[in-house]
């Protein structure tokens, strides 16, 4: 079975039902809202996640020590990374500390020097790599004004890819490009859509560092979130309460008009161009036949899945704007938030 045949039959099932993803608060020192403590594939103790809260802070990470000659602070690591001799070898050219209130601090060296692939605690813990998109780390060592003398790093919690992913579903709305035919769209015309994402299936792990060229991380699993568009051939009640007409009732305008289904894919795509970790998007793949070529996908390079969007008490829901991956001139340009409530015909 094909994955979009796939996609479709678990997406059939599942469309109508309703997000069950809003669990039950964690006690008060809980990470997360289901955890476990374990280890990672490199053999380091750390508490699991299986499921995130719902409210900011999503990860909420042990307290940090400021007071003390040694800081503790924990948070996420952010790296800029070239590329070495060969493929087996990668040089971080900068490192930084983002602790939860989203404070940068530069990673320095005791002897002043930026901590880079050779550094004791980079190297002990396998960077640079792609473990930064699901591990957050407790940094020892000392701040003066944006910088932060390194003198310990370890991992201290784990998200599962699961965990993680389980965030694309549920309810979305937003718009869609209204289409004016020869695969173009209008620019700045767009019709009303509801989005349902009832499930995840799993998808191919993130790379070590770059992608393809390096092997796959044993704990950087991926899921694709999967639904469609409830509003493709029927009326629908939105979460603000608007009857929002079916995508269909728009005709040739429609914006799904050259499409062959209404199934719809979100997925994280880490190092999409480069290694550096700032170079990651959320992805959405099309419905077949949309575009000619099966492979395309648009993506939203702004969104709120990095690494320290979880670990801050300031993530709130946010509006990804998709486009097309390479030349957006007069194609389809799709906004979605994700949403609570609504979704009834009308």
């Amino acid at each position: 079975m094909t994955e979009r045949a796939t996609l479709a039959l678990l997406a059939s099932g599942a469309l109508a039902l309703a997000s069950c993803h809003h669990g039950h608060s964690g006690t008060n020192d809980s990470v997360c809202l289901e955890q476990t403590s374990g280890k990672t594939s490199d053999g380091d103790a750390v508490t699991i996640c299986t499921k995130i809260f719902r409210d900011a802070p999503l990860v909420r990470l042990p307290a940090d020590d400021t007071s003390s000659s040694t800081m503790t602070i924990n948070g996420a690591i952010d790296l800029d990374i070239a590329q070495g001799a060969d493929n087996s070898h990668w040089k971080i050219t900068a490192a930084r500390l983002v602790d939860r209130n989203l404070k940068i601090y530069a990673l320095m060296n005791a002897n002043g020097t930026p901590v880079d692939e050779t550094s004791a605690p980079m190297a002990s813990n396998h960077l640079p790599s792609n473990r930064v998109h699901f591990l957050a780390y407790e940094a020892k060592g000392t701040a003066s004004g944006d910088r932060f003398t390194l003198t310990g790093l370890r991992p201290i919690v784990m998200l599962t890819g699961q965990a993680i992913d389980a965030r694309f579903t549920g309810s979305w709305e937003g718009t869609m490009s209204l289409y004016t035919g020869d695969r173009t769209w209008s620019i700045g015309t767009d019709a009303k859509v509801r989005v349902e994402m009832p499930s995840i299936v799993p998808h191919e792990p993130i790379s070590e560092v770059a992608a393809i060229i390096t092997p796959p991380l044993a704990d950087g699993t991926r899921f694709k979130a999967i639904g469609g568009v409830s509003n493709a051939d029927v009326k629908v009640k939105l979460s603000t309460g608007e009857c929002v007409p079916s995508l269909r009732s728009l005709g040739q305008a429609n914006p799904l008009f050259e499409a062959k289904d209404t199934l719809l894919t979100l997925w994280r795509f880490p190092v999409m161009h480069t290694p550096a970790s700032r170079d990651y998007h959320v992805v959405l793949d099309y419905p077949r036949g949309l575009y000619e070529n099966p492979t395309t996908l648009a993506m939203a390079p702004d969104h709120n899945f990095h690494m320290f969007d979880y670990i801050s008490p300031a993530t709130k829901a946010m509006d990804l704007r998709f486009t097309i991956h390479g030349n957006p001139v007069q194609q389809i340009v799709i906004h979605l938030k994700p949403v609570t409530g609504g979704g009834d015909p009308c």
